[in-house]
């Protein structure tokens, strides 16, 4: 059985779910960092001066973390057996998807703070030499090494 998060990923008769995956959860980390220095700071201010002002400012930017938070987990990267496709979008829906026929190259990229946290960038070179560019993936060595194996 095959669970993807995605029902309108119309799979083929053959075609199976090989890698599912959203970005890493690094991804909300400035959104997250940035919303709870802003409620330390809207406590702070409204106790001192008990302008309501201030928490209207703090539910709006509770709105737009659970936004970010919300479209982070619409998005998905799959592999199957016979492409990669990448969904993502919370009222309009968008799906990129690559025949893995048509892949030349796939590179991933780590920096020093991604290899240690696990997450990377993938990028895959595809028909007339357009690239696609991945960020924030987990794992991107073992994404490149299954679509290396899948492409033989």
């Amino acid at each position: 059985m095959i669970q993807v998060g995605y029902k309108a990923l119309a799979l083929n008769d053959s075609e199976e779910v090989i890698i599912e995956l959203r970005k890493h959860v690094f991804t909300l980390s400035r959104s997250l960092i940035g919303f709870l220095a802003l409620s330390g700071l809207v406590i702070v201010l409204y106790s001192v001066t008990d302008w309501w002002w201030f928490l209207i400012v703090w539910f709006w930017f509770a709105l737009i973390f659970s936004a970010r938070y919300i479209n982070y987990r619409q998005e998905r990267f799959l592999i199957t057996t016979q492409r990669v496709a990448f969904r993502h979008g919370t009222f309009e829906m968008s799906i990129y998807e690559i025949p893995l026929s048509s892949i030349t190259a796939v590179i991933s990229r780590q920096g020093i703070v991604g290899r240690l946290a696990g997450y990377g960038t993938l990028s895959i070179e595809h028909s007339d030499n357009k690239m696609s560019v991945y960020e924030m993936l987990p794992k991107p060595e073992l994404i490149k090494r299954e679509l290396s194996q899948l492409m033989q």
